[in-house]
This record gives structure tokens, C-alpha cells and sequence, in this order.
């Protein structure tokens, strides 16, 4: 009974010890992705972050701002290359 206790105890502090290097990982990528994100101007970066961080609707952007959708999100795209092409410039 004890062996099997003991066994449970092991396999959930492992368990507990890869969250909690997940978690740390995945701090570290949202850290990046702000820092990026400051890499931009505040219209554009507002409006990445209605998209991905609120997720709003294309519709919902573009009422906001008074633009089509299409516009919204040929906005968004461009941006997206932008911020890739920064973060690939920065790992390399």
C-alpha cells in the first residue's frame, strides 16, 4: 500500500515539475510576443490585440476603427508578416 502511495506522490511532483517548466515556457513566449507587439504603432498594435487578445470579430474591429473588413484584415496580415519578420531577424 505504502510503495503504491509512494509511487502516486513521485509521479504527480514530476508531473507538477513539467507544468510547471510549461508554464514558465509559455510566460516566456508571451513576454516575447509583447515585445513585439511594442515593436509597432498603437493603432496597429491595438488593433492585433482586439484580433488575438480579446478575440473580436473582423466585423467588430472594423466597426470600431470605421473600416471595411477586408481592410481589417489586410491590415492584420501585413502586420503579422511585420512582427515574423522581426521575430525571425531576433532568433537568428
Amino acid at each position: 500500500m505504502t510503495s503504491n502511495l509512494e509511487g502516486k506522490v513521485i509521479d504527480n511532483t514530476d508531473k507538477i515539475a513539467k507544468l510547471k517548466k510549461e508554464v514558465e515556457e509559455l510566460k516566456n513566449k508571451v513576454t516575447m510576443l509583447d515585445s513585439l507587439l511594442d515593436t509597432l504603432k498603437p493603432f496597429y498594435k491595438r488593433m492585433l490585440e482586439l484580433k488575438y487578445k480579446k478575440n473580436l470579430s473582423l466585423e467588430a474591429i472594423a466597426s470600431d476603427y470605421g473600416r471595411s473588413v477586408k481592410s481589417v484584415q489586410r491590415t492584420i496580415n501585413n502586420y503579422l508578416k511585420k512582427i515574423n519578420k522581426i521575430y525571425i531577424k531576433n532568433v537568428e
